[in-house]
């Protein structure tokens, strides 16, 4: 079941909101996680079954290892044996040589536990912080259980630690105000995920088919700016999804995507693009294998194996471990120039430009496709055709609306209003709109069903 469902939208968030209000606050807890198992249940009783069985594993190694954190060898055994467990589980899943995994589990044919990558990672950073002393194991195995399996977090993170979900957790529900705020975020995500980033999934795959010998430079162009943005407005729009509905419930979500696209320097891009994944692959791998860098060379590795880990898994292919050196590269060769003053007209553009070939590196199904598809953006297929034309006029206002949507800059306009005299017009669009874009993504999905369409299965 996704978020961006009717039977989502309509039937389990209400019916969910209004049972967990209902009980006495001391349950709460265990409401939120019975729905979570419900909600798992809904896309198949085996990753029900695989969710309560992953997770009672960590539990279980959490409170071992922090039990056997003195005697140093044996934790480390279990801390290890665990975290092999964690990470072979995503590979299982997302990698395509390891589909031998999926037979060894017996799991059903196209079984995918979606958000694999994020709960497993998350279980895998709280292993190590548990075994180096900065978290305590939880033994309330219903809270711990909420952390991995809690449904608006299940999807698209954030990708938090676990001492940062607790106190999430005992953040006290505002009722009303919480789910007023909380639709408007969900409605927003909605709107991104099915107005959007639909929309400009039809103009990338239209690109694609007219790929040939040769594509047109400014075809090429288009195709790369619709799959950037596509995928910008697919993953932020499931990220505000569930943190609109966590904020329903009175659980604050941070960001997870802070207004990348149009950054003015690419190391701005990364950075507010997927944040917390970002900083676990920084807290778990790049300043570990830094601080035992002795020279230069080696911590410039480690910060070049960092990002090329980070975009391999993205994809779990050589094209995103390829993009991650070459996101990683740029990165480095920008803080050495971050002196001048080179940038701060032109930053805008040249982010876009380098953003748009790193999703060349995502959307290709090989490198040597996208070394192709990178030539066609350097022109090595002439400049434009008549198809290109044709993406012009069709699509041209639908890519400055989602470019103006992609920035910050209607959150400031806003912003502005409500701090003038025009608080109460604000105060009285917001809603207006809201009821208005929910209305426009329902018809869009009665008239398709549901809009699941994920490009990437992270």
């Amino acid at each position: 079941m996704a978020y961006s469902s009717l039977l989502f939208i309509y039937l389990f968030l209400p019916v969910s909101l209004a049972v967990f209000y209902a009980v006495p606050k001391k349950h709460r807890e265990t409401v939120l996680f019975v729905l979570s198992m419900l909600f798992c249940a809904a896309g198949s009783v085996y990753l029900l079954i695989f969710m309560l069985i992953f997770t009672l594993l960590n539990y279980i190694m959490c409170r071992i290892t922090e039990f056997l954190r003195e005697k140093k060898s044996i934790s480390e055994v279990a801390l290890a044996s665990t975290i092999v467990i964690d990470i072979t589980v995503i590979f299982g899943f997302r990698a395509p040589y390891m589909t031998w995994f999926a037979g060894m589990i017996r799991a059903p044919e196209g079984f995918f536990p979606i958000g694999v990558s994020l709960f497993a990672l998350s279980a895998v950073g709280t292993l190590i912080d548990v075994y180096k002393g900065k978290e305590r194991a939880e033994k309330n195995i219903i809270r711990f259980g909420l952390y991995i399996m809690f449904f608006p977090r299940i999807i698209m993170g954030p990708l938090l630690r676990y001492s940062t979900f607790r106190k999430m957790m005992k953040a006290e529900p505002k009722g009303l105000e919480d789910m007023g705020a909380g639709l408007l975020i969900f409605i927003k995500g909605l709107a991104k995920k099915v107005l959007a980033a639909d929309t400009l999934y039809t103009l990338y795959i239209a690109v694609k088919s007219t790929e040939g010998h040769k594509m047109p430079l400014v075809t090429a162009w288009i195709g790369a700016a619709a799959y950037l943005l596509c995928l910008y407005f697919e993953l932020s729009g499931f990220a505000d999804m569930g943190a609109g509905a966590a904020r329903c419930f009175g659980i604050r979500f941070p960001k997870c995507f802070n207004y990348p696209v149009f950054s003015s320097r690419v190391r701005l891009f990364a950075e507010r693009w997927n944040t917390h994944a970002v900083m676990w692959f920084k807290r778990f791998i790049e300043k570990p294998l830094v601080a035992q860098g002795r020279s230069r060379a080696a911590k410039v590795g480690a910060f070049l194996l960092a990002w090329s880990l980070l975009g391999f898994w993205y994809v779990f292919d050589l094209n995103g471990f390829i993009g991650g050196i070459f996101l990683g590269t740029v990165i480095l060769a920008e803080n050495r120039f971050r002196s001048r003053n080179t940038l701060r007209g032109t930053g805008v553009i040249y982010t876009f430009a380098v953003s748009a070939v790193f999703s060349a590196f995502m959307s290709c199904d090989s490198l040597s496709a996208s070394v192709r598809y990178i030539g066609f953006m350097l022109g090595t297929g002439g400049f434009a055709d008549s198809q290109s034309w044709y993406f012009i006029r069709s699509y041209a206002v639908v890519l400055i609306i989602c470019a103006f949507a992609a920035t910050n800059l209607g959150r400031r306009l806003l912003g502005l209003m409500a701090r003038n005299k025009y608080t109460k017009a604000v105060f009285a669009v917001v809603p207006a709109v809201a009821a208005a874009l929910l209305i426009i993504c329902t018809a869009f999905l009665a008239d398709g069903g549901v809009s699941e369409m994920l490009l990437l299965r992270l």
